[in-house]
């Protein structure tokens, strides 16, 4: 599994919205 923050940051990148509510 590819480690959360890795995929928060690129989450956020693409969607800074869903950044607010922080998957992790």
């Amino acid at each position: 599994m590819l480690s959360c923050r890795s995929f928060y940051i690129a989450y956020c990148s693409l969607l800074s919205a869903l950044c607010l509510f922080e998957y992790c």
